[in-house]
């Protein structure tokens, strides 16, 4: 519980543009919590030496625990990643469907900020990216612990007098599970060094992070997802039970996949990126013998 991942992901953003920023040690002793958001409504005009913004970022997690925000803004140049302090804008609480991870609705009223507030070394691409990565190690980790748990209650559960992971059914599903999660975790691994590389590169876009990022995001919401639904299944009448932990991780399951936003744009994401990069020469079209589409690299 606690606002750990949202206030890393605002870290991770804002060292992204300045390793030596100041307040990266205020995050990383606690004394600070940060938050971010994907997608916002906010636009920014400049004003001389000085950027006034407004909108609405929505659905903002942990905002109302946060003293600093970074949230995407439009501005002439295009989207730009800003660092908000909680004092100057107006947070509205929202009911939440993961009660340890709270969301808010946050406005901006003409709040006026420095040119230094802009973590202009930071494209939206690679924030986006950055972010969507870490978002993907919390759903492993969600699918992890799901798969872990639903198999070793698979061993102590005894129906019709032997344990209940003895059954084909079970036996299936906990092997599907770990499947998804290791594909998965593999994704995100894949992504964290892309990104790794990227940062020591100067955001070389060769590094092709946004490419692996996006698979993370393709593969990692949606193991958390199934892994969690099927860890209820696994331990049945009882899985459904506010008692138990498997309550706490599928909500937080339902809040992330909320928070990478449209679950299709990630696959479209991954075949752009792909395909306009350099990375992959994609020759596509379909296959008149089986009308399916027909790819060759």
């Amino acid at each position: 519980p606690g606002p750990y991942v949202p206030s890393t992901i605002a870290s991770a953003l804002i060292a992204a543009d300045d390793p030596d920023a100041k307040i990266l040690a205020e995050l990383a002793a606690g004394e600070t919590v940060a938050a971010f958001a994907l997608e916002s409504d906010l636009t920014a005009s400049r004003q001389g030496d000085t950027i006034v913004i407004r909108g609405e970022a929505r659905s903002v997690p942990a905002a109302t625990q946060a003293s600093v925000l970074v949230l995407p803004v439009n501005i002439e140049s295009g989207i730009e990643w800003a660092v908000l302090d909680a004092d100057s804008l107006e947070i509205l609480p929202l009911r939440s469907v993961d009660p340890l991870r709270p969301v808010a609705h946050v406005r901006a009223n003409g709040v006026e900020i420095g040119a230094d507030r802009l973590l202009s070394g930071v494209s939206q691409a690679a924030g986006r990216a950055i972010a969507t990565a870490l978002l993907s190690a919390e759903a492993v980790g969600v699918a992890r612990w799901a798969t872990d748990t639903a198999s070793e209650y698979a061993k102590i559960r005894e129906q019709f007098g032997r344990p209940i992971g003895q059954f084909q059914a079970i036996k299936h599903k906990c092997a599907e599970m770990i499947a998804v999660t290791e594909r998965a975790t593999a994704a995100v691994w894949d992504a964290a060094r892309a990104l790794a590389d990227a940062a020591d590169n100067d955001w070389d876009e060769r590094t092709h992070y946004e490419f692996a990022a996006a698979v993370a995001a393709t593969l990692a919401p949606a193991a958390a997802q199934r892994c969690a639904q099927d860890c209820i299944q696994v331990h049945g009448g009882i899985g459904f039970t506010w008692e138990h932990d498997t309550n706490v991780y599928y909500r937080r399951t339902l809040g992330l996949v909320a928070a990478f936003g449209r679950r299709s744009e990630y696959p479209q994401r991954v075949f752009d990126t792909a395909a306009t990069t350099g990375m992959r020469a994609l020759d596509i079209d379909l296959d008149p013998d089986t009308e399916k589409l027909r790819c060759e690299i």
